[in-house]
């Protein structure tokens, strides 16, 4: 931990290096390892961000570097209350920050959002309602008589596991929910959702050591592995609250890179789209001409089961998808199989397997992209599908987009986005909400 001297030195060097641009009513307190926290408050505006600072006076340099990023990201167009809230809030909360912990959200269970996200949004005007399946809506009605219903939809529910069996030695089976590569899973931690509470694991398989050359050139299968908790029987597992069926999610910190315009974490698939859609419909300063409904589906990784309730629920004229993306620009990608850069604006989906866009709602996106200088990337998905694929055939049909956000990794532990993405899209979206009126929409709808 800092002294109070050195903590004394960082609040006189941290107000000089900032000036006089913030009000002095600010909190700076010590986290449990070896790190700050800085709130800024501000009249209607506020920030939390969390500096992981080294306590050795020789790695002490790297503060004025962390200070000059942070500087650098307070002045971000999107200082709103979401700015760190809606990726450290409404994506994850990070847990070096004391007293939060990561939200999880899989097929089985409907922690996200939190209670105070759905306190914000009513503090805004949202009506906030779910439907059985879990899936939530947050509501806002335009003052136009007869406004056209504009839906924008993102998953909540990420990639995870099961636990399928209980072995006599204490180790546990699993099966995926969602789409996972085996070669991802080894070597990496779960946590086990009991009615006790998290039980923490990992995942293993039999060691190198005892494999055969013959073994060691294989990828090691699923089936192959399990989940160890430390157990030696199976009533060490049950004593411990594990039960056939209880969800399993990934272990992974939110973590702010090198780039400090960059973050990792577990699901940003579709993490990032929840928090597009809710820092959106936070930051609409203007009056807009539709009735919207930010919907939160579940269980989009295991079949768009959520987004198949949800439509019902909204009947929308118009449907925005927010997604993530598969960032292209990784070896091993050709320019041909994905052209989608990393920190190169949102994406708009050109084709899927289970979806085509509405050509005018297409170009629609294009045109607002180009008069608002955001630059705007295509891409096309043959080998999967988004909760698009449900609601464009909703009725009598809905036109549809799909928005993604590039994504490097999605399906792991340590997925990666870039926060100029994130923005863009956030700024994309509500300019498209904007140009949606009842003409518009009516003249989208229409093959004339």
């Amino acid at each position: 931990m800092f002294s109070k001297e050195e903590s004394r030195i960082l609040r006189h060097e941290f107000w000089t290096s900032f000036g006089k641009s913030f009000p002095r009513k600010w909190i700076l307190y010590d986290t449990k390892i070896k790190g700050f926290s800085f709130k800024f408050h501000f009249d209607t505006k506020q920030a939390l961000v969390a500096l992981d600072l080294e306590d050795d006076l020789e790695n002490r340099i790297k503060y004025w570097e962390k200070l000059q990023s942070l500087k650098t990201i307070l002045k971000e167009d999107y200082l709103s209350e979401a700015v760190f809230e809606d990726i450290k809030e409404y994506l994850y909360t990070p847990s070096k920050i004391p007293s939060t912990q990561q939200n999880h959200s899989i097929a089985q269970t409907r922690s996200f959002p939190q209670k105070k996200d759905v306190k914000n949004l009513k503090k805004l005007g949202f009506k906030v309602i779910k439907d059985n399946l879990g899936s939530m809506f947050a509501v806002k009605k335009s003052k136009t008589k007869n406004a056209r219903k504009v839906m924008l939809a993102a998953h909540m529910d990420e990639v995870g596991f099961m636990v399928k069996h209980i072995s006599s030695g204490g180790y546990i089976r699993f099966t995926t929910l969602g789409g996972w590569w085996d070669q991802v899973l080894l070597s990496q931690r779960v946590a086990i959702k009991t009615r006790k509470g998290d039980v923490i694991g990992v995942i293993g398989a039999k060691p190198p050591h005892l494999l055969s050359p013959e073994e060691r050139n294989k990828v090691v299968v699923r089936k192959n592995m399990y989940i160890d908790i430390g157990a030696t029987s199976d009533k060490d597992v049950e004593k411990a609250g594990v039960r056939v069926g209880d969800p399993i999610v990934p272990v992974s910190e939110f973590t702010i890179l090198a780039n400090p315009k960059t973050y990792m974490c577990k699901a940003f698939d579709d993490r990032v789209g929840c928090g597009v859609v809710i820092s959106a419909l936070s930051t609409l300063k203007k009056s807009h001409p539709n009735t919207l409904y930010g919907v939160a589906t579940v269980q989009e990784e295991v079949g768009v089961r959520g987004a198949t309730t949800s439509v019902d629920m909204v009947d929308p004229d118009i449907a925005i998808i927010l997604e993530s993306d598969i960032a292209g620009d990784v070896p091993g990608i050709k320019p041909d199989e994905s052209s989608t850069k990393f920190a190169g604006g949102p994406s708009l989906l050109l084709y899927d397997a289970r979806m085509i866009p509405n050509l005018k709602l297409r170009d629609l996106v294009i045109d607002t992209a180009k008069k608002n200088k955001i630059p705007l990337q295509f891409t096309t998905m043959e080998g999967g599908a988004t909760d698009g694929s449900v609601i464009h055939l909703h009725k009598y049909g809905v036109p549809t987009v799909v928005l993604g956000v590039p994504s490097r990794h999605i399906h792991s532990h340590n997925s990666i986005i870039h926060r100029d993405d994130f923005d863009y899209t956030v700024k994309l979206l509500k300019a498209i909400i904007q140009k949606l009126d009842k003409k518009t929409v009516q003249e989208i709808k229409s093959f004339r």
